[in-house]
């Protein structure tokens, strides 16, 4: 199968207030017009999936940049959301909310499928990166993230919280593609692309909302599915102290 195009499906909410746990620099309105700006339309279909009322998506900084840029809006509810999500939380219920809307979308089958966090930094070329991965050098078997999440390294430093280290002894198949190293991990974050093959096989998973390690160990047991992140990061998680390594990613995000 070669794939020709990418749709990418971001989660946006109402709420922009960061957390304690981001860098002091980080923005969402700023990773919002990131991938605005890194992503090439013309084989990308950005979908933002808002969750939250017609009135709170209008006084929200997304509408302004509809006039410059070709996406399209669907509004969720993750607040009257009745049906069986993983757990009861909105970043689990809103998951649950836009593998439907995936699904009924009834997308070409040479169509990847980004399902995107609006916490995502990501560089240029990205697009044009996955494509080649998928099209010239994996499988049918694989879900990809673009974030080479920090914790795979973080056993080398001091000050570490227990759990750190836990992949010291972690031993990965490398692969080559056009651009750059890719290697397998044990599991990624839920910002990650699939086939619309693959999103069909687990919908019943991605459905309900699934955490990324549980639906991860599930897939990888049940189909051997395999997961890959690219070395270096093409795009990071804005979450301390996990943010990707090598790129000065707030250069990029002030860019």
């Amino acid at each position: 199968m070669k794939y020709n195009k990418i749709n990418i499906y971001l989660r946006q909410t109402k709420l922009n207030k960061p957390n304690s746990g981001r860098p002091q620099w980080f923005d969402y309105e700023k990773v919002f017009r990131n991938l605005l700006s890194t992503t090439n339309f013309n084989f990308c279909e950005l979908t933002i999936c808002f969750d939250g009322t017609q009135e709170d998506y209008n006084e929200h900084y997304t509408p302004k940049y509809q006039n410059q840029f070709p996406f399209k809006v669907k509004l969720i509810n993750t607040k009257d959301f009745k049906g069986e999500s993983y757990q009861r939380d909105g970043s689990c219920i809103s998951g649950c909310l836009v593998a439907q809307i995936i699904k009924n979308d009834n997308l070409s089958n040479d169509n990847l499928i980004y399902m995107l966090e609006n916490d995502y930094l990501h560089q240029n070329y990205w697009a044009e990166i996955t494509l080649d991965l998928f099209n010239r050098h994996i499988g049918d078997n694989y879900y990809v993230c673009l974030y080479d999440h920090l914790d795979k390294y973080l056993f080398v430093q001091e000050n570490q919280v227990d759990h750190w280290g836990m992949y010291k002894d972690l031993k990965s198949k490398v692969i080559l593609s056009s651009y750059l190293h890719w290697r397998e991990v044990p599991l990624i974050c839920s910002s990650w692309i699939m086939s619309k093959e693959l999103f069909h096989r687990d919908y019943d998973l991605l459905s309900v909302g699934m955490s990324d390690n549980t639906f991860c160990g599930k897939i990888s047991e049940k189909h051997q599915t395999k997961f890959l992140t690219p070395i270096p990061s093409i795009s990071t998680h804005c979450q301390m102290p996990f943010i990707a390594p090598f790129v000065d990613w707030e250069k990029i995000n002030n860019s």
